[in-house]
Parts: structure tokens; sequence; C-alpha cells
């Protein structure tokens, strides 16, 4: 549900003065769970572990799902990276600054 940061670029040509102020959920649009995230993880860096799981907790997030309504109303915004790329580019850049 995350948008990739390279999508960023898109908003700074979309603002306008009508949208000052307000906020948006900038994202793909696409709900996202802990497990699915865990599963990506462990494919993109070929890991090894098993993941553990254990009781929810009150507050826990188990599953994230962002509208991205307004900003595509307002600002013409669409994600263009889905999620297990931008994830992938994530952990590569990170690893790269290791």
């Amino acid at each position: 549900c995350e948008m990739c940061i390279r999508d960023s670029a898109n908003i700074a040509a979309a603002q306008t003065t009508k949208t000052k102020g307000q906020a948006f959920n900038l994202c793909t649009g696409e709900s996202t769970s802990n497990k699915h995230l865990a599963d990506l993880t462990t494919q993109i860096t070929d890991s090894k572990s098993e993941i553990s799981y254990s009781s929810p907790r009150d507050g826990d997030i188990r599953t994230s799902l962002g509208v991205p309504a307004l900003a595509k109303n307002e600002l013409k915004f669409k994600s263009q990276t889905d999620f297990s790329e931008g994830l992938a580019n994530l952990i590569t850049s990170k690893s790269n600054e290791m």
C-alpha cells in the first residue's frame, strides 16, 4: 500500500494552490498484510529465516489499505510503482548503503 519514493516526483508537478493545507493519502490503493510483507521480504532477500507469529495485540494493524481517491482527483496522482517492486528497490538500496 505504501508508495515508492520515486512516485513522489509526480506530486511536485501536480501541486496547485487549491490543494494547500489538504492531506492526501499517497498510496497504491492495494491492501498489504503483515504476512504479505514478511513473505515478500523473505523472498526478495533470499532469507532462510522462519517467520514466527504471536497473538495479535490491541491496536495492531493486520492489514493496511490506503484510499488514494483524493490524491487522484485533486492532484491527478497515480502510483506507478507496485508494492513488490518498491520494496525490492528499498531493500536493494539499503543493502548497497551497508
